[in-house]
C-alpha cells in the first residue's frame, strides 16, 4: 500500500531519547519496582551524551515512568505500565523516486520479503526530494512519532543528513545500502563493493587490459569509494601502477560521458579497459570506443525481457531474501532499541555476457 506522508512539526530531541528509555525498559522486562539504569549508563547503552540522557529521564520522573531516588537510583515507576510494548504497523521505503522509476529498487520481490516478516505492515514510500532534506527528515520522524503507532524506516542511496536524522530519533530503522562514516545506531544491508571493484579489475586484467579507467557517477556514495579500492587493491596485485588507474566522476549525462571518454583516449597511452558503475556510462563509452569490448559495469539492475550487454555484477541474495533481512532487522530493534542487529553483508559475483 503506497501513502503520502504529511508534514508535522519537528520532535524535540530530549522526546526522542525518552522514548527510546520507554522502549529499552519495556523490552528488558522491567516491572514498577524494579531498578533501571542510571542517566550514565543510558547515555552509555543508547551511544547518547550523558546531559541529554540526565534531561529525559527527568521528562520520565515527571510522568511518573521512573523514580529517581537519592543515593538509592532509578527505579520502574506504576506509569510504566501504561505504556504499550512497540509493534511496527508502517515502514517508510525513503528513497528516490527516480530510483524506483528507473532501477525498480526497493519492490516486488524486497516487499514480499518484507511482508514475509511483517505481515499486515502497512509498507509506505517515502520519496526524497530533490533539495530540502533536512525539512523532509524532520517532517517525516515528527509525523512518524505523532501517529500514535511504531513507525519504522528503511533507507535506500539516503546521503548522511538523513542517516543521521534517523539513526538518533530511536525508532526502528536499517539501511539498504552503504552506511556513511560516523553514523551510528542503524544496521545495513549492503553489497560487497569491495569484492565487486577487485573482481571487475581482476576479469579486464586477465583479458589483457593493465591500464584501467573507472567511470562512476557525480553524486558518489560510500559504495563507489569501496567499489574504487577494490578496483586498486587488484591492479596492485596484479604489478600494476597507480598511474595505470584513471578515475572520472560524471554526470549521467550521454555527451558529457562520451566527451570525457573521448579526452581519455586522447592520452598518450590511453586505458583500454573501462569499469562503469552504472549501465548509461558503459553504453556511452562503448559508443566512443565503437566496441563493448574491455568495458565492464558494476550496477544491473535486471528487468524482464531485458539483457545486459556488459559483464556485469550480480548479488547472490535474492530480493525477497534481503527484504526478509531487513524486516527482521526492523523487528529486533522495537523490540531491543538499545541492541543494534549486525550489519548483512551481500555476496556478489562477475556475470559474464
Amino acid at each position: 500500500m503506497l501513502n503520502a506522508i504529511k508534514t508535522g512539526t519537528k520532535v524535540p530531541r530530549v522526546e526522542v531519547i525518552a522514548r527510546r528509555i520507554e522502549q529499552d525498559i519495556k523490552a528488558s522486562g522491567l516491572e514498577p519496582g524494579d531498578k533501571y539504569k542510571t542517566s550514565l549508563q543510558v547515555a552509555r547503552s543508547l551511544k547518547i551524551g550523558n546531559e541529554i540522557a540526565n534531561r529525559a529521564m527527568q521528562l520520565l520522573a515527571q510522568r511518573n515512568v521512573i523514580e529517581r531516588r537519592h543515593r538509592a537510583g532509578t527505579f520502574v515507576a506504576t506509569g510504566m505500565a501504561d505504556i504499550d510494548a512497540p509493534a511496527l504497523n508502517t515502514i517508510h521505503l525513503v528513497v528516490e523516486k527516480q530510483n524506483v522509476d528507473t532501477y525498480g529498487v526497493l519492490r516486488d520481490g524486497a516487499i514480499a520479503g518484507l511482508h514475509s516478516v511483517l505481515p499486515g505492515t502497512d509498507i509506505r514510500f517515502s520519496f526524497i526530494p530533490a533539495t530540502g532534506h533536512e525539512e523532509f527528515i524532520d517532517n517525516l520522524l515528527a509525523n512518524a512519532f505523532s501517529s500514535g503507532v511504531t513507525n519504522g524506516f528503511i533507507l535506500y542511496r539516503s546521503d548522511e543528513q538523513i542517516q543521521q536524522a534517523v539513526a538518533q530519533s530511536g525508532l526502528p530503522a536499517a539501511i539498504s545500502g552503504s552506511r556513511w562514516p560516523g553514523i551510528m545506531n542503524i544496521p545495513c544491508c549492503v553489497a560487497d563493493h569491495h569484492s565487486a571493484g577487485k573482481q571487475l579489475a581482476e576479469n579486464l586484467i586477465r583479458k589483457g587490459h593493465r591500464k584501467i579507467a573507472f567511470f562512476t557517477r557525480d553524486n558518489m556514495f560510500m559504495s563507489d569509494h569501496e567499489l574504487l579500492d577494490g578496483i586498486r587493491e587488484a591492479m596492485a596485485q596484479a604489478g600494476c601502477s597507480l598511474s595505470d588507474l584513471t578515475f572520472r566522476s560524471l554526470p549521467l549525462k550521454n555527451f558529457v560521458i562520451q566527451g570525457a571518454a573521448r579526452g581519455i583516449l586522447q592520452q598518450p597511452e590511453p586505458p583500454t579497459g573501462f569499469i562503469c558503475r552504472e549501465e548509461i556510462l558503459a553504453h556511452n563509452v562503448s559508443q566512443v570506443l565503437g566496441t563493448k569490448e574491455g568495458v565492464v559495469m558494476s550496477d544491473f539492475f535486471e528487468a524482464p525481457r531485458k539483457a545486459a550487454k556488459f559483464p556485469y555484477i550480480r548479488s547472490l541474495m535474492k530480493p525477497e531474501e534481503q527484504g526478509a533481512i531487513l524486516g527482521e532487522m526492523l523487528t529486533e530493534m522495537a523490540k531491543k532499541p538499545a541492541e543494534i542487529p549486525n550489519d548483512c553483508v551481500k555476496e556478489v559475483e562477475l556475470v559474464e555476457v
